[in-house]
């Protein structure tokens, strides 16, 4: 078997086990979402989205004391999507 023969069958089974390492994890993380969803993180863009405010004020919000407590990771923030769905009903409450 020729040099570039084994390297293009070397490249094909790197190939199948990368998809087949990824496809596993994807199951894994539908699995672990299915399981147990407010165990989620979401981010400052993620709340922005949610509550469809510039960016700047969810930082501002935080400020203030309006938002949940958040979880700092590595110079991040992030909040628990459980705490964002108290925080909404609690909110909603509030309004009636």
């Amino acid at each position: 078997m020729s040099s570039i023969n084994r390297k293009s069958i070397e490249l094909a089974d790197l190939k199948e086990n990368v998809t087949n390492y990824s496809l596993q994890n994807c199951n894994n993380l539908s699995d672990l979402v299915n399981k147990d969803p407010d165990s989620y993180l979401l981010d400052a863009k993620k709340i922005s989205e949610l509550f469809n405010i510039h960016i700047v004020s969810v930082y501002r919000w935080k400020a203030a004391g309006l938002l949940p407590d958040c979880v700092k990771i590595k110079r991040r923030l992030y909040w628990r999507l459980s705490d964002i769905r108290e925080f909404i009903a609690s909110q909603m409450n509030n309004a009636i």
